[in-house]
């Protein structure tokens, strides 16, 4: 709808910029509902569970197949720094809206600390076991 003066009316200008604000929510933000996968990053000789993490990255069809994931790979290059022994795959591939995958994220790691005297995975960051 034009006025007269031929701008947006203030109806038409105030939906417009809610559509943009639901455009530009963050990826890592708890209103994202973009969907995500939870992932662990493990040793392979011990089994010890390094990390939980999730991520809203897209996965390709080969990744999806075998359990990957593009965050799992970053993760593997820059934090562990390529080490053979370190492995990672994909959990749950789809947990939905990103307040859910975090919710999951902070129960893995809480379970995961009552089989270890409270403590979280050994290079868990965020979040701690609660």
């Amino acid at each position: 709808m034009l006025t007269a003066q031929g701008g947006r009316s203030p109806a038409v200008k105030g939906f417009e910029e809610v559509k943009d604000a639901v455009k530009t929510v963050h990826g890592n933000s708890k209103a994202s509902m973009k969907a995500q996968h939870g992932y662990e990053i493990f040793n392979k000789k011990t089994g010890e569970t390094l990390e939980f993490g999730i991520s809203g990255q897209k996965r390709n069809a080969s990744q999806i197949k075998n359990g990957g994931s593009p965050r799992i790979n970053q993760k593997l290059k820059t934090k562990y720094n390529n080490n053979p022994n370190v492995e990672g795959r994909v959990i749950d591939g789809n947990l939905g809206k990103r307040k859910n995958a975090l919710d999951w994220e902070q129960n893995k790691v809480n379970d995961y600390s009552q089989g270890n005297n409270g403590q979280g995975p050994r290079f868990q960051k965020r979040p701690q076991p609660k």
